[in-house]
């Protein structure tokens, strides 16, 4: 690995701070694929507080100082930031939340007659204002309705899920803020996915200090206590396969999650 420095910078409403981050956690669910999590950031001076309001279009990226940097997550912030308590009052910490957050409250009532899943999809993304999109090429047959009865995206999805069987489906919204909906075949994370083996790639987390104080980032799936793996620095969606004989997992696929701050004592 890299000896260069970890960061992480936020970017909210095109103003970007760096060096700020105190500590950073995201995190997604593989059956429902919501990234989210909290930042906290040094606010000594106000001028984060000043600049980070509910509502604005916020960006989480990470890297090495010097090799450039990995979008984490895009998306708008759900409520409005908090003020630090105790030894951490100079801090503020702000929740995150990738797309889906601005579409939750776009509710659709609609019958539609002899459609196809990708036109349903589209329907309803239209209406929640998601234009940058990639969605499966592959094709269905009609169904004489769907009715949509006061449903946002994130329901509609698994109407349309279970209306045309769909299996092995993945939907979500990228860590650049791109919404997907494809089969697992189709989708770029089919062969970008690593797979790790028990006994070789599972470890144990140590504390690794380096000249900042600040830990490595690190994804980590939680098998049973102290089975995690460590890959490096990708993206909180990132999805691996696991085959572990110990624990019945072959090839089994788990979402991670991504960290960021003081080395836990």
């Amino acid at each position: 690995m890299s000896d260069k420095t970890p960061f992480v910078e936020l970017t909210v409403a095109g103003t970007s701070f760096l060096g700020r981050t105190l500590a950073l956690e995201m995190n997604a669910g593989l059956a429902g694929p919501r990234t989210g999590g909290w930042i906290d950031l040094d606010n000594r001076d106000g001028e984060v507080s000043q600049a980070v309001k509910k509502g604005e279009v916020i960006q989480v990226a990470g890297g090495r100082l010097g090799n450039g940097k990995t979008a984490l997550l895009t998306g708008t912030l759900p409520k409005e930031p908090r003020q630090g308590q105790g030894s951490r009052k100079h801090a503020i910490r702000i929740d995150l939340a990738d797309g889906w957050a601005s579409t939750d409250n776009v509710l659709v009532v609609n019958a539609l007659m002899d459609v196809t899943p990708r036109e349903v999809m589209n329907h309803v993304l239209g209406l929640a204002g998601v234009t940058n999109t990639r969605l499966s090429a592959k094709t269905f047959p009609r169904l004489h309705h769907v009715v949509l009865d006061g449903v946002n995206l994130a329901h509609t999805a698994r109407i349309v899920e279970e209306a045309w069987r769909l299996e092995d489906w993945r939907v979500g919204f990228d860590p650049d803020g791109l919404f997907f909906w494809e089969s697992w075949t189709e989708s770029p994370a089919a062969t970008a996915t690593p797979t790790v083996f028990g006994g070789e790639d599972l470890l144990r987390l140590e504390r690794r200090p380096g000249e900042t104080g600040v830990a490595e980032f690190f994804f980590e799936a939680g098998l049973f206590p102290g089975d995690l793996i460590e890959l490096p620095l990708d993206d909180a969606a990132q999805t691996v396969r696991i085959e572990h004989r110990r624990h019945y997992f072959d090839g089994n696929r788990f979402r991670t999650e991504v960290r960021f701050g003081p080395i836990p004592s």
